[in-house]
């Protein structure tokens, strides 16, 4: 008696046994695959009844995070790079903080002396109520340099209009609007800019 219900025992853990197996295996054959970017092609990891993506994979995924200043917007960015882009669209992105809005002279705009700038930036930018606005003809040489004033109160977090004028002198035909952050501290992490293209109308 003792012999038969040993062998029962047995037999049942047996059963187990090959159950759990095929269950494992009913299931690893079961699971849904997908479609994965490899090396800028599109390859089935797994079986997948979806069908295969049309669109490009070889292009660089942008992080979501990471935005880029538009004319007339806000944005943020969790790097501390300054990419240049030609166009329509201006120009620089820089750390994890908001910046400044150049309403006037857009990107790109053809402008002669004197020059009036404007626009919105947070409080944080300033200093004393001004932060540091600069012409720079295309190799860099600095044309002209005057501080944007606030138009109200700067000791706030929200967003401060400014206004500045400057006038100047070049034989260059191109340059950049650079504005930039009243840093006291010095400290180039703690630096903030924003940089436009502008056409300079020589006569």
């Amino acid at each position: 008696m003792r012999i038969i219900k040993g062998k029962a025992a047995y037999i049942l853990l047996g059963i187990i046994f090959v159950t759990a197996i095929i269950l494992q295996i009913c299931q690893l054959f079961s699971k849904e695959g997908s479609w994965v970017c490899v090396n800028g092609a599109w390859q089935m990891q797994g079986k997948t009844s979806k069908v295969k993506p049309i669109e490009s994979c070889s292009k660089s995924e942008v992080m979501d995070n990471q935005k880029f200043v538009l004319e007339g917007e806000v944005a943020t960015s969790t790097t501390t790079t300054t990419q240049e882009v030609t166009g329509d669209v201006p120009i620089t992105y820089n750390q994890d903080k908001t910046l400044a809005i150049i309403e006037e002279p857009k990107a790109n705009s053809v402008i002669s002396s004197p020059l009036v700038v404007k626009g919105e930036a947070p409080g944080a930018w300033y200093f004393e109520a001004s932060f540091p606005v600069k012409l720079l003809d295309d190799k860099g040489n600095v044309i002209a340099t005057a501080p944007a004033s606030a138009q109200s109160d700067s000791l706030t977090t929200d967003f401060v209009p400014y206004k500045t004028l400057l006038e100047f002198t070049t034989t260059a035909t191109s340059g950049y609007l650079v504005l930039t952050n009243d840093n006291p501290s010095g400290l180039i992490e703690n630096e903030l800019s924003v940089k436009i293209p502008v056409t300079f109308l020589n006569k």
